[in-house]
Formats: C-alpha cells, sequence, structure tokens
C-alpha cells in the first residue's frame, strides 16, 4: 500500500505521527514526503527591482528624460506602503504570491503616475504657469486614478477577506494590490504633483543661469 502527501508548510512534526499510526495500524509506509518552498529562496528579492529596472527604461523611452522617468517612479513606493501595511494588517509575510501582487501594483502605480505626470506635462506645454499646471493636471486625471484604484480594490476584496480551501494562495496578491490601489490613488493625487512642482522648481533654479527654465524646456 502506497500512500502519499502533499503540504505547503515544511517543518511540521506530523510525519513521525502519522508513521507510527499507519505502522500500529498494519499499513506499511513506502513513501512519506513533504514539498515546500525554500526559506532561502531569492525570487521576491530578485523579481520587483528587475520589474522596477525594466519599467524605468520603459518610462524613458516614453518621456526620453530621466527628470519625468524619475517622477512616474516616485509613484511606487505610494503604492508599496500600501501593499506592505496590507500584508502587515493580515499578519503575511513577502511570499511568491505577494511578490506577483507587487508586480500587479507596480504596473498600476506607474499607470497613475503616467497618466498625472502626462497631463501636468501638456498644461506645462499650453504655457500654464508650473502651479496651476500641477493643480490642473491632478484635476483633470482624478476621475481616472479613481476608477482604476477602485476597480482593482473592489475587484479583489472578496478574495482578500476569503478563507476557503485555496485561498493561501490567493490572499497575498490579493490584499497587496487593494492595500496599495487605495494608497497608490491617495497619494498619486497629492505628493506625486507636489513632488512635480517642487522638482521643477528646483532644475528651473539650476538651468535659470543657461535661460532654460523648467516650463520652457518642457514647452520644447
Amino acid at each position: 500500500m502506497r500512500i502519499g502527501l502533499a503540504a505547503d508548510h515544511g517543518g511540521f512534526t506530523l510525519k513521525e505521527g502519522l508513521k507510527e499510526e499507519l505502522a500500529a495500524a498494519g499499513h506499511q509506509v513506502v513513501d512519506f514526503g513533504a514539498e515546500a518552498l525554500d526559506p532561502d529562496d531569492d525570487y521576491p528579492d530578485m523579481v520587483i527591482p528587475l520589474a522596477l529596472a525594466i519599467t524605468f527604461l520603459l518610462l524613458f523611452g516614453s518621456f526620453g528624460t530621466v527628470f519625468d522617468s524619475l517622477l512616474v517612479l516616485l509613484n511606487v513606493p505610494f503604492a508599496l506602503i500600501g501593499g506592505v501595511a496590507g500584508l502587515a494588517a493580515a499578519g503575511m509575510t513577502l511570499s511568491v504570491s505577494a511578490a506577483v501582487g507587487f508586480i500587479a501594483l507596480l504596473g498600476q502605480a506607474v499607470l497613475n503616475g503616467v497618466l498625472v505626470v502626462a497631463a501636468i506635462k501638456t498644461r506645462l506645454q499650453a504655457g500654464e504657469p508650473a502651479a496651476a499646471a500641477v493643480a490642473g493636471g491632478a484635476q483633470d486625471r482624478l476621475r481616472a486614478v479613481l476608477i482604476t484604484a477602485l476597480l482593482a480594490a473592489l475587484g479583489l476584496l472578496p478574495a482578500a477577506l476569503s478563507h476557503a480551501i485555496g485561498s493561501e494562495t490567493q490572499r497575498p496578491i490579493a490584499v497587496v494590490v487593494v492595500g496599495g490601489a487605495i494608497s497608490a490613488a491617495a497619494l498619486t493625487l497629492v505628493v506625486l504633483p507636489v513632488s512635480y512642482f517642487w522638482a521643477c522648481r528646483a532644475r528651473d533654479a539650476m538651468r535659470r543661469r543657461a535661460g532654460t527654465p523648467c516650463r520652457s524646456r518642457q514647452a520644447r
């Protein structure tokens, strides 16, 4: 008689107990083992920086400037804050499933940043002052950012609250996306425009001597 047992957690003491019970009942244990993820696996630690590097290259190809690309990437920590807070509130740790959730969240956060920065650049190219362009650009993209955040959060909320069989692999992804979508939407509409304004002023001050202020450079 062959008995197979699969489990997703290593280090449990059920193995010896079951072997003793089966032996006492007169059954022969031919094979007994478990399969679990290696706790020293570097995959979750490698995939997020790699995704950030690829995203930066794509942003640089889209905007053509390191300045705008880095400002869009500023939106990523806003999303990570909510994702990490969600994992902590749910009592979870960083796993492969959570890393997949962070990658999905990275895409949404970058999309929100691109929308806001593109709207601001459009207003700057139209000749508006930096302060008015920043405020107007954030207001123009308010509805789009809120809709994307609500769709992601409400769509995955049932999975984040689920405790059914098999939810162990789904919950980390859902918790990360729900928490990160909320924080990214809130901070994208406030912190990112303000950061863009002050970064633009700092660059304007450094380039003023050369006669290329921030607004003029954006208008080219």
